[in-house]
């Protein structure tokens, strides 16, 4: 009978072996549980050369004594092993395998109590166990550890573009489901660098006490972004012979300045903005003029925003013209039916007047309000909306905004910007139109529920402030009860006003700048909307949101903040 015999199987019933397979595989089992352990010096015992010996096995791992470590010890041979074992060990992340010993043979050397007894030293493969060699692992808790970013990897910054991955949310980040910025931001190190400053630019405008080496992170990534933007260009050399020095990326040196300017426009630096869109300005031109970007379509579209960011900080009409137009946009029959289904405008209709300005004003002002209604249903509606259209919607409104507001303003005239002041006003912010205070209402609803810029910063703060400017008029600092005599006539503009005002300097935040002001203004303007009947009462909360909703309202923000404000109420009503 041979040593071995197959047994069929393979279903999940037991094969059937026959007597003689049975018998056969039970002997050997016994036979080789009761075989003597091969002597160590038998080279040629089969069970030598298919198995370690049996007392140096533990489990499956073979474990070397302190007595094979010192038997090998001293001998030329030995020493020369050990030495390659500890340097491969340093080196063992650069390489795979071990290094091969010519000597594979196990070697013997005379026991000192029997001279033709032997002892058998370990293979240099069991050696090489002794050294505890470190083993290359994945980096812990890191973003790139493979180290496919073009940028230095550390743990603030691998936090801050973590942040913009998951926490940036800014004119419909966290809607856009393709993220075509970072991937795009990755293909060049200077962008990315700029990226990285705008996460922390924007995590410290919604969190003022943002961790301080976040922070200096930011200015870290914003400074080294400049200082490579310089070697770009070059000392000297003009900006079109820099461009075409490097015709490859000098659409990310667009980029990268344009999102400086996003950056500084966050930190409440607005003027510094301003200076980086105009050298951004100066590029395109040098570079061919506007057409020569067109088909960028990133760049353009990051262009656009931070365009009109700036400019509504510093209170002028944009730079640049808008290179995605609404007539590029196509919105489902349900979004349009869905603004169109809104509450007319008829409290700002009521106040028209015969004046050929005036009505001017008032078509503008249906435009404008028509553009944001069909941005609000385009997010609020099941039907999906492609989000570069919803982006584009808000940025045809608000340039128009900013037409309407600045049209007639110069734009190299402003003031200081950071300071909240925005400089010299244009002469429809000088004036006291109702329809003027709408669409300043109307902005700041643009930017604090729609783009969700965040109310701590400082672009939200110069929009407040600017709305607060024209509602007191001429004399500033006037206590809220001033404005709502004023308006005695529109009160119900003034209780919308109020409220976006509310919304905009932060209502969930007690001590922020201009909160309490537009607390008392809309409680006040409430009021006065309930004694002059254009709601059933002061307290009817159904009667309220229904007058809020004939402007401009989202029920996820807006409803939220009537909540508060309706908890904080100063006269709660009787039950």
């Amino acid at each position: 009978m041979p040593e071995y015999q197959f047994v069929s199987f393979g279903d999940n019933n037991s094969s059937n072996a026959t007597k003689a397979a049975r018998s056969h595989a039970i002997r050997t089992a016994l036979h080789r549980r009761n075989a003597p352990v091969p002597s160590a010096g038998d080279d040629d015992a089969p069970a030598s050369r298919s198995r370690p010996p049996q007392p140096a096995l533990r489990g499956r791992f073979r474990m070397v004594t302190q007595d094979a470590v010192a038997l090998r010890k001293g001998t030329p041979d030995g020493d020369k092993e050990q030495k390659q074992l500890v340097k491969w060990a340093v080196t063992s992340k650069h390489q795979v395998n071990p290094p091969k010993n010519k000597s594979s043979k196990a070697r013997t050397k005379p026991s000192e109590d029997s001279g033709s007894k032997a002892q058998t030293t370990p293979q240099p493969y069991d050696s090489m166990l002794m050294v505890r060699s470190p083993i290359p692992r994945l980096k812990d808790n890191c973003l790139d550890p493979f180290e496919c970013l073009p940028i230095p990897s550390n743990p603030a910054a691998d936090t801050l573009i973590q942040y913009f991955l998951k926490g940036f949310n800014l004119n419909l980040s966290a809607l856009d489901t393709q993220g075509p910025w970072l991937p795009y931001a990755m293909q060049n190190p200077l962008l990315l660098r700029a990226t990285v400053a705008l996460a922390a630019g924007f995590w410290s405008a919604s969190l003022p006490t943002l961790d301080v080496s976040l922070r200096r992170e930011g200015y870290l990534q914003k400074g080294e972004t400049m200082r490579l933007i310089r070697k770009r260009l070059g000392s000297g050399t003009s900006m079109s012979t820099a461009l075409a020095d490097g015709a490859g990326d000098d659409a990310f040196v667009l980029a990268a300045v344009a999102t400086l300017a996003n950056v500084e426009a966050f930190n409440g630096e607005l003027i510094t903005a301003d200076v980086h869109m105009r050298g951004l300005y100066d590029m395109v031109q040098a570079r061919g003029g506007v057409d020569t970007i067109l088909h960028e379509y990133i760049l353009c579209r990051c262009i656009s925003w931070v365009d009109v960011h700036v400019a509504t900080g510093i209170g002028r009409v944009p730079m640049f013209p808008l290179f995605h137009t609404i007539d590029q946009v196509i919105l489902p029959s349900k979004v349009i039916a869905h603004a169109a289904m809104s509450p007319a405008l008829i409290h700002l209709e009521s106040s028209d007047t015969d004046s050929p300005r005036e009505r001017q004003d008032m078509a503008a002002t249906r435009a404008i309000f028509k553009l944001l209604r069909q941005a609000i249903a385009a997010q609020a509606c099941n039907i999906p909306v492609a989000v570069a259209s919803i982006r584009v919607i808000m940025s045809t409104a608000d340039v128009r905004m900013l037409e309407f507001l600045f049209g007639d303003h110069n734009m190299s005239s402003h003031g200081e910007a950071g300071s909240s002041d925005p400089g010299p006003p244009s002469q429809r912010i000088a004036g006291n139109s109702p329809g003027t205070a709408v669409v300043l209402a109307a902005h700041v609803f643009l930017y604090v529920v729609l783009r969700h810029v965040p109310t701590t910063s400082q672009l939200l703060r110069i929009l407040c402030c600017r709305l607060r400017r024209f509602l007191e008029g001429s004399t500033q600092e006037q206590p809220a009860a001033h404005v709502v005599d004023a308006w005695a006539g529109n009160a119900a503009l003034l209780v919308w006003i109020a409220f976006v005002g509310v919304m905009g300097s932060g209502w969930a935040r007690k001590n922020a700048d201009n909160a309490e002001w537009y607390r008392s203004l809309f409680y006040g303007a409430v009021l006065r909307a309930g004694d002059d009947g254009v709601i059933t009462s002061a307290y009817d909360d159904d009667a309220l949101e229904a007058l809020l909703k004939t402007f401009l309202w989202s029920d996820a923000e807006c409803g939220t903040a009537l909540e508060s404000l309706r908890r904080a109420s100063p006269d709660p009503p009787d039950t």
